[in-house]
């Protein structure tokens, strides 16, 4: 988790569970100014993806998620979402429309690939 902290910091902890055996990905899309940020994380189970991402809700979104998303207090957008083994999360979105497209956008095509 700490190399994932020098791209995009999310927390001290290790909120998410990332391991030896997780696999990762951050992918920047737009301008520097306003970047957002996609981060897939593969568990080596359901399991052990639905523990991480009750992690991870506990710290960013404790009053649940909205559609997927909620609005931060620096004003961007986040949006998670659990399918199988797989974590999705869109950081520093402009709007929630932004956040949900690209969340919907990675999620369904891991379904298609995993299928």
């Amino acid at each position: 988790y700490v190399w994932l902290n020098s791209y995009y910091f999310i927390s001290h902890d290790n909120i998410l569970l990332i391991d030896d055996g997780t696999h990762a990905l951050l992918a920047k899309y737009g301008d520097p100014e306003s970047r957002q940020y996609l981060l897939l994380i593969q568990y080596t189970g359901n399991a052990r993806a639905s523990e991480a991402f009750a992690s991870f809700g506990a710290s960013f979104f404790p009053e649940g998620l909205e559609a997927n998303c909620i609005l931060l207090e620096d004003n961007s957008w986040l949006a998670a979402g659990l399918t199988g083994n797989l974590i999705a999360a869109v950081f520093n979105a402009p709007s929630r429309q932004v956040a949900q497209q690209l969340l919907t956008s990675a999620m369904e095509r891991y379904r298609t690939i995993e299928m």
